[in-house]
């Protein structure tokens, strides 16, 4: 009870009359006890109908996003030009350590309502059904995490740029498009985005380290 209280990294899906609209940055204190704390958040049981309006809300704002990122990237780029790059290995470091320690804890979350509802629903369930992976009050957590994680990792082409490396094509169009086609699907309902988020989460496990 006392890290939800003291942690003010807040998601509110717990409320039928209110629908999440501000998302509180986790302060220096308690940043140790953030992933851990990520589950003890939900303090009451998921709502995964008001996470799913919320996504559909922020749909045409993370369409925005993605243009404006678009544009800062390649117009620090073109500031880069003149100047010498950062040296940003030990923030790198750290932000990968991140994206990578997440990524594990969402797999090892996500897994075992993955597996379940393969063995006892079926392969094709996965892709028609919008179940537990979805609703259950942990698994349905960090899917919905894994959504709103497409935002925070546009930072990574941040380093790219800043540190004068080539930029392809492939990188900033992946982000500039997964982040709002993830909010498109989780908003829509469709079952098959919890491959996409398992799969993804496994990769990435490894990608940052």
């Amino acid at each position: 009870m006392a890290i939800r209280r003291r942690l003010s990294f807040t998601l509110h899906f717990v409320s039928d009359s209110t629908i999440p609209r501000d998302l509180h940055f986790i302060t220096p204190e308690n940043f140790f006890v953030a992933f851990q704390a990520m589950d003890l958040l939900i303090g009451q049981e998921f709502n995964f109908n008001l996470a799913q309006r919320w996504a559909g809300e922020m749909e045409w704002k993370v369409a925005q996003l993605a243009g404006v990122y678009v544009v800062a990237i390649f117009s620090i780029q073109y500031v880069m030009r003149e100047r010498k790059a950062f040296d940003l290995q030990k923030p790198l470091y750290i932000w990968n350590a991140m994206l990578a320690l997440f990524s594990i804890m969402g797999f090892v979350r996500l897994t075992p309502a993955f597996y379940g509802q393969l063995t006892t629903r079926g392969f094709v369930s996965t892709f028609t059904e919008v179940g537990p992976c979805f609703k259950d009050n942990v698994a349905g957590y960090w899917t919905f995490l894994w959504v709103f994680s497409k935002i925070p990792e546009l930072v990574d082409t941040m380093f790219i740029v800043l540190r004068k490396r080539p930029l392809m094509l492939m990188h900033w169009y992946h982000h500039a498009c997964t982040g709002y086609f993830s909010f498109v699907a989780y908003a829509s309902g469709n079952a098959f985005l919890i491959w996409i988020v398992w799969l993804n989460y496994f990769i990435h496990s490894f990608m940052y380290r």
